[in-house]
């Protein structure tokens, strides 16, 4: 649909943290080729046991690798934290460190919870809310 209507149709990838960095870059490389305009990663692909796989920043780790390589295509990355933004927040400091011309994208907020009670649920929203808010001092492209 997206070579086919390209006008109409976009696609965003999913990222793999099962690729190499050689085999993720490549994948990346193709399917903007073929018209996918963005990368999405979701955090909880990424394994625990393994240390290279355990964090999307990990240095040697494809997801640096692409989300390296989505600033030079002019791609932006997207995560989706469903469980919260406090689990992700360092790695995706790191994220941002290690690439600050990427565009990122923090899905839905970074799922960040705002309302008026007063429980611990609200003032975990409330501390998600405020880390999302103190990312804009990284730089222009952080969305």
């Amino acid at each position: 649909a997206i070579q086919k209507y390209p006008s109409k149709f976009k696609g965003m990838m999913l990222h793999d943290p099962e690729l190499s960095a050689v085999q993720a870059v490549s994948r990346l490389e193709d399917l903007t080729l073929k018209g996918f305009c963005g990368v999405r990663f979701n955090p909880y692909l990424w394994k625990d046991d393994d240390p290279k796989m355990k964090k999307m920043s990990a240095p040697d780790g494809a997801g640096l690798a692409v989300y390296k390589r989505c600033a030079e295509l002019k791609q932006p990355v997207g995560i989706m934290c469903f469980k919260g933004l406090d689990l992700h927040f360092d790695d995706i400091l790191q994220l941002i460190d290690a690439s600050p011309d990427t565009t990122l994208v923090l899905d839905h907020f970074g799922f960040t919870g705002l309302d008026d009670e007063d429980d611990d649920t609200s003032r975990k929203g409330q501390e998600n809310f405020e880390r999302l808010l103190s990312l804009a001092q990284y730089n222009k492209n952080v969305i």
